[in-house]
């Protein structure tokens, strides 16, 4: 029973501190336009002190209150991770369950041999539905993004992401063939279905024309096997979903499907 109150009583004290750091952020935030100098200096000061009442759980509010790299520090606590670069709150894909806000945290970029890599944290919050700004952290797990490194800094935007145990150097050799074939710098035989009715497998000049606006989203290798999805996200959903898969072993054999996805 004693410890219990010594636990229940240190919960307060933590919340107590929290809030008050809290509040006293806001005010800093709120005094911005009087001494910019001050305030950035302030607003380091209390992102240490929030950091150091991590053992608390970290809040949507708090997430939005600090600096990238603040906010992921707290919050990616115990997992292995590059400095974060961006926190982003996408929009919602069809209805979310009550009380859940989605987060992502962006890592910054490497360099690496063939391209660029980077991971995105996807982040979830859950709370009462009626207060989304007290909701608490409750899970975060990595994916992985490659992109084509075509200048000599890493692109801001246009990343894929990779999956099914693919290695970085696998999904940069897709990527670079993937666009070889666009451009007509490798030939290639094309087997194409369309269930959408859009003309795109009408020929291979307008499939190369038709693929070469597609953004590619994720890629895969199993075994031999080669599948790269491409696509829009629109309004928080694919609209049209196109899948390039070939071999390895035999990549001149390229089979490219079109169709509308399933609604959830």
């Amino acid at each position: 029973m004693r410890r219990d109150g010594i636990r229940r009583r240190a919960s307060v004290a933590r919340g107590v501190c929290l809030s008050w750091v809290e509040s006293r952020l806001a005010a800093f935030e709120a005094s911005w336009q009087i001494d910019a100098t001050l305030s950035e200096s302030a607003m380091m000061l209390f992102e240490t002190m929030l950091l150091l009442t991590a053992h608390a759980a970290p809040t949507v509010a708090m997430i939005k209150r600090l600096s990238p790299r603040a906010a992921g520090d707290i919050t990616l606590v115990g997992k292995v991770h590059n400095p974060i670069a961006e926190v982003v709150f996408p929009g919602v894909r069809g209805i979310p369950p009550p009380g859940l806000v989605d987060v992502e945290m962006v890592e910054r970029t490497m360099f690496v041999a063939g391209g660029c890599l980077r991971k995105r944290w996807k982040v979830s919050f859950s709370g009462s539905p009626s207060a989304p700004s007290d909701a608490t952290l409750s899970y975060a797990y990595a994916v992985t993004e490659v992109a084509l490194r075509r200048s000599a800094r890493c692109p801001r935007d246009g990343y894929v992401n990779i999956s099914g145990g693919i290695e970085p150097a696998q999904a940069f050799a897709g990527l670079t063939y993937l666009d070889d074939i666009r451009s007509h710098r490798r030939k290639a035989n094309f087997s194409c279905s369309d269930s959408t009715s859009s003309g795109f497998c009408v020929n291979p000049r307008i499939l190369r024309q038709d693929l070469a606006k597609i953004r590619p989203w994720a890629i895969k290798q199993e075994r031999d096997v080669t599948t790269i999805w491409m696509g829009e996200f629109k309004q928080g959903y694919m609209q049209v979903v196109t899948e390039v898969t070939y071999s390895v072993s035999d990549p001149a054999n390229v089979t490219v499907s079109r169709r509308i996805p399933a609604p959830f």
